[in-house]
């Protein structure tokens, strides 16, 4: 067991002695371990999925506005609810169901977009997904969101090129320092502080005024930005 070797290493190197070793196995043995759902269970749990989505598929034109919408939001929150539910009864992965539920989130405001006809300029639906994505990660503190947030919030600089103005770069700013801020670790530091230097880039495309200087005026304001680094966990 890669415990009990980690620690006999840490005894004989002086660090715990022998009662130490034996508090933190018997407390480890008292863990409730992870509970596995049955082979068939999820078997059949793919099966009634894919019967669902073929349903879905085969009569999606005639389905009217609102009943589309209404299922996406239902997918939304009955995975939402099986990840507070796998979070409880520790069984399975809830990041898994959660990272479902914030897919059929961006799908249900895909789809509302699509049905109404709605404008997809100023990137409507990858800054829900940011927004959506950064508020995942502030509250369960989950590596994998961080990732999904830069992602899309590369799409986001990407998709605004032609169209961004000074409203949506600032709101994008106000948005990236406060993650910049309260990351609490390194890897979501840089993720954020590579989002603020894309959106000095920026600067290209919303000031009238030619210069190749914009990277560096960046990179200086950033370096700058690091003497402000709040303690992280």
């Amino acid at each position: 067991m890669e415990l009990e070797r980690k620690l006999g290493v840490w005894k004989q190197q002086g660090f715990i002695d022998q009662s130490v070793v034996d508090q933190i196995l018997t407390f480890e043995k008292q863990q409730p371990k992870p509970t596995k759902l049955p082979l068939l269970l999820i078997i059949g749990l793919i099966f009634f999925s894919l019967a669902v989505f073929s349903f879905i598929a085969a009569n999606w034109q005639v389905m009217p506005a609102l009943l589309k919408i209404g299922l996406f939001v239902l997918f939304m929150w009955m995975f939402y609810g099986f990840g507070n539910f796998s979070e409880r009864k520790n069984v399975g992965r809830p990041i898994i169901f959660r990272l479902l539920g914030l897919v059929m989130f961006g799908a249900s405001i895909l789809v509302t977009v699509q049905s109404f006809h709605f404008s997809v300029s100023n990137s409507l639906l990858p800054w829900a997904i940011f927004i959506a994505a950064l508020a995942h990660y502030f509250y369960w503190r989950h590596f994998q969101y961080g990732v999904i947030a830069f992602i899309v919030g590369v799409f986001v600089l990407m998709t605004s090129i032609p169209s961004m103005g000074w409203l949506e770069w600032v709101c994008f700013i106000a948005v990236t320092l406060a993650w910049f801020y309260f990351s609490r670790s390194n890897i979501s530091m840089v993720f954020s502080w590579l989002l603020l230097f894309g959106s000095g880039l920026m600067l290209w495309t919303l000031v009238d005024y030619e210069s190749i200087l914009w990277p560096i005026w960046t990179l200086f304001t950033l370096v700058l930005l690091l003497l402000v680094v709040p303690d992280k966990e």
